[in-house]
């Protein structure tokens, strides 16, 4: 028993030691900037993001800077029908995810997209070729 408690001391330490949280910090960039690992990722309960001025996981300190969780709105006539947006994007998710395997840098076509670019994370990307995927509009604004 005392050796059991002796290993998992050690093991806590290992694990919360500032060099194994950078090396966990770097390895969450990954997934969070290219996609790569992310079914990893959601079959353990997590699911790593960029988290910055364009990422829709807000920055928790500067929400609470800001205060908005003191306010409310009744949002009158708005209907957000929440079950079926969860079923909408289910099914976009496993109609279209396959196709949403692109590579990690540039191909020697210019006009391909790649997931380790300055501008489109891989969650925006996948979502808006989903999206586009199944409304099929006839035109696309980008603003």
């Amino acid at each position: 028993m005392q050796i059991l408690k002796k290993i998992r001391k050690l093991f806590n330490l290992l694990i919360l030691s500032p060099f194994v949280l950078k090396l966990l910090i770097k390895a969450f960039k990954i997934p969070a900037s290219t996609g790569k690992g992310s079914n990893l990722c959601l079959e353990n309960g997590y699911l790593a993001l960029p988290v910055n001025y364009y990422s829709p996981v807000p920055e928790i300190k500067d929400l609470a800077k800001r205060r908005v969780w003191d306010k409310r709105s009744e949002m009158r006539g708005i209907d957000l029908n929440i079950n079926s947006q969860q079923q909408l994007l289910l099914h976009i998710g496993r109609s279209f995810a396959e196709e949403c395997a692109w590579p990690l840098l540039p191909t020697e076509n210019p006009c391909d997209f790649y997931l380790q670019n300055q501008s489109f994370s891989y969650g925006c990307a996948a979502s808006t070729h989903g999206i586009i995927r199944y409304f099929k509009p006839r035109r696309v604004i980008e603003i």
